[in-house]
């Protein structure tokens, strides 16, 4: 698996460097990890952030937003590793106008997608969204990863993407004479 890493960030360094970005976003955490290790392995001047960083460093730049559901952050196992992506999903939920609410203390936080040999990950995934539809509300994974994990758990779940969240809450800005 080693070799097969190796070989991916080679070919993505030759993509990258043909590319010649200023700033590369992503939605995938683990993509994340993987392009800053390529950033400072490589020297290379590209910044790079998650889309919740980017939309909040441009927030003035869109329209205002609101959420009416309650909603359940989800607190992703690599948020340890980039706490400014947290700071950057709380703020955009809270611009929606609502509190973010978190699951209870002894809630699993990772969605454990990457240990498939493990056959009691399907069954902490489905806690954690079990856990989310007891409190009638809906699940925000700002991890593209756990949102595609939790969504082959429970294809009915009541999750959202904070981006594709962001997306359907959009409201045209009133035009003030």
């Amino acid at each position: 698996r080693h070799a097969e890493a190796r070989e991916c960030a080679t070919r993505l360094s030759a993509a990258i460097a043909v590319v010649n970005p200023e700033i590369i976003v992503t939605s995938c955490l683990e993509c994340l990890e993987a392009l800053h290790h390529l950033k400072q392995e490589t020297g290379a001047t590209y910044d790079v952030l998650h889309v919740l960083e980017y939309i909040q460093q441009h927030r003035t730049r869109f329209p205002d937003a609101h959420s009416t559901t309650p909603l359940i952050l989800h607190e992703p196992c690599r948020f340890s590793k980039f706490p400014s992506v947290k700071i950057a999903a709380e703020a955009l939920i809270t611009s929606l106008g609502t509190a973010p609410q978190f699951l209870p203390p002894d809630t699993p936080r990772c969605c454990r997608r990457w240990h498939h040999a493990d056959p009691a990950n399907h069954t902490q995934r489905r806690t954690i969204v079990d856990a989310t539809a007891s409190a009638h509300a809906h699940l925000v994974c700002p991890c593209l990863t756990c949102h595609e994990a939790f969504q082959e758990t429970r294809p009915t779940a009541p999750l959202l993407d904070l981006v594709d969240l962001f997306a359907q809450s959009l409201q045209p800005k009133e035009m003030t004479p």
